[in-house]
């Protein structure tokens, strides 16, 4: 039983921390932090720049309304709610085409180098790119990665400089306006463990978070700079399990 509960409290500790966190009880409130409905508000002004330079389709500016019912507990007010297709430009990857690829053959990420704790490159698998499509299907550093299947929704960070490619079993998540991706896998990995994502995942014998389901999951949105303060006290907190 000792055992057991040895290996039970750090897990049942993280989430309860979590829990605290995207509730705005993690760590206090700054009244100088500029409010994450502005935050919203500049992204919206991004977006739509970006499309005028031709960046972006205009379709982007398209945002699915959110759900009032993922709407799960209170949150202080400098804070708003979002969903990924508010504050980010989300994305799946390459569909892998024997009779169609062309280009060089590049190294891109897939589910199997996908892990909470991180991405792993013991296995690394290759396909042609052309050159468009090594523009569409890049990772920059930064990029929060989501599996679309197998243990949907688990999702790393792609920390290193390095050019690196990914394929359609991946979502790619490249936030706008400094967001802080840390933060959301934070929100990504409570929601998995809370069930608070299964609503989202589709299929009956093999299980899909595809991009609509995605891009819909409503998450409690902090200031910029609150975001940044989470992600340090958790990173303080969780080493200390």
């Amino acid at each position: 039983q000792l055992d057991k509960l040895n290996k039970e409290l750090p897990e049942a500790l993280k989430k309860s921390i979590l829990q605290e966190a995207i509730q705005g009880k993690l760590v206090p409130q700054n009244p100088k932090d500029e409010p994450a409905q502005k935050l919203l508000e500049k992204i919206r002004k991004e977006k739509q720049d970006l499309v005028k330079q031709g960046v972006l389709k205009k379709n982007s500016l398209e945002e699915i309304p959110i759900d009032e019912d993922g709407k799960i507990f209170d949150i202080p007010e400098s804070w708003a709610w979002c969903n990924l297709s508010m504050i980010a430009e989300t994305m799946l990857g390459k569909t892998k085409s024997p009779q169609k690829d062309k280009g060089k053959q590049q190294p891109y990420l897939c589910s199997i180098n996908v892990y909470w704790e991180g991405i792993r490159l013991d296995t690394v698998k290759e396909m042609p790119f052309s050159d468009s499509e090594k523009v569409r299907y890049s990772v920059r550093k930064g990029d929060l990665l989501i599996c679309e299947g197998g243990e949907c929704g688990r999702a790393a960070i792609w920390e290193k400089d390095d050019e690196i490619f990914y394929q359609n079993a991946l979502h790619r998540v490249r936030f706008y306006k400094g967001i802080d991706a840390h933060y959301f896998r934070w929100c990504l990995y409570l929601y998995k463990n809370a069930g608070w994502l299964n609503e989202h995942i589709k299929g009956e014998t093999i299980k899909h978070l595809v991009q609509n389901e995605l891009d819909s999951i409503v998450f409690p949105l902090p200031p910029l700079a609150e975001q940044k303060r989470i992600v340090t006290k958790l990173e303080q907190l969780f080493k200390a399990l």
